[in-house]
């Protein structure tokens, strides 16, 4: 009988010694790193948006047709009246506000003068019992005075406009948000500027997502190379400096956007086509051939629409 439970009692513990260990829980950080990869995929399929009302208000009305129009020109996207058929939905608050500033400047100049004399005599004479005495008297006084001033006053009505955003999807993630201000640009108010920034960023996200997720599989299917010598050899490139007028224009290379003017970019050798545009001017656009180890300098001044 004893045996016949220790003969239990070690078949038991082996099947415990086999059991599989139950796996390890994802880390925190792998786990937010797959969350916004999602995210971003989730994002880079957005076509089709809907834009939702910022408000009841006049302000938020305006902004929000304001943004349904820099969507528009944008060419990316295909604005939806119809919620159900929407890859996303835009949703935001908007604010904007008006103020006036006084500025008053004044000056004045004064000139003033006087002058004035006196003269007086008196004479007499006696003979005998008899005399004579005279006198006279004369004086004068004159005086001028000058005085000039001026003053100038002017009002001058600032316009703030302020926008949050957020893109979101059909199951209920949000996949992008922005926060976006302006005082107004040179030849828009704010409201058509701020309304242009959030597009232009939204832009700007997708293009760097795409990038991306272009460069991931690209890196990962590069076979396994040897160990890299101590001196690794840098690609040939040239530089290239952007300057353009008005100064902060964004420059795009062979389509991609890679920021705004005055910028120094490395290229590599070979054929590129570089674009300059900014808000109220026509596109400027050049082909360029790059020779490794050249600098390049290009100044654009683009032409107002």
């Amino acid at each position: 009988m004893l045996s016949t439970l220790m003969f239990i009692c070690t078949l038991f513990q082996q099947a415990q010694a086999v059991q599989p260990a139950a796996p390890a829980p994802p880390s925190p950080a792998n786990a937010a790193a797959e969350s916004a990869t999602d995210l971003d995929a989730e994002l880079l399929k957005v076509k089709r948006v809907y834009v939702d009302s910022f408000g009841d208000d006049a302000i938020s009305k305006q902004l929000q047709s304001m943004v349904v129009n820099a969507l528009n020109e944008s060419k990316r996207f295909v604005v939806t009246e119809n919620k159900d058929k929407a890859d996303a939905i835009l949703k935001g608050n908007a604010l904007e506000r008006t103020s006036q500033e006084l500025h008053a400047i004044g000056e004045g100049t004064s000139v003033a003068g006087a002058a004035g004399s006196e003269h007086g005599s008196i004479s007499g004479s006696v003979s005998g019992d008899t005399g004579s005495i005279s006198g006279s008297h004369s004086g004068g006084f004159i005086a001028h005075a000058l005085g000039e001033s001026d003053s100038q006053a002017s009002t001058e009505t600032i316009n703030d406009a302020r926008l949050a955003v957020r893109l979101v999807v059909s199951n209920g993630d949000v996949v992008w948000t922005s926060t976006q201000e302006s005082t107004g640009a040179k030849y828009k108010g704010a409201s058509a500027d701020v309304a242009d920034k959030v597009v232009k960023q939204l832009v700007r996200d997708m293009d760097r997502m795409a990038r991306q997720q272009t460069q991931a599989p690209a890196d990962a299917l590069k076979p396994q190379s040897s160990p890299a010598p101590t001196e690794r050899p840098t690609a040939p490139s040239a530089s290239v400096a952007v300057h353009s007028t008005p100064s902060g224009a964004d420059i795009t290379v062979d389509g991609w956007f890679v920021g705004n003017a005055p910028s120094t970019l490395k290229l590599p050798a070979g054929e590129h086509t570089i674009s300059i545009a900014a808000s109220g001017f026509k596109a400027w656009q050049r082909k360029i051939v790059v020779i490794v180890g050249s600098d390049v300098t290009l100044n654009a001044t683009l032409e107002k629409q």
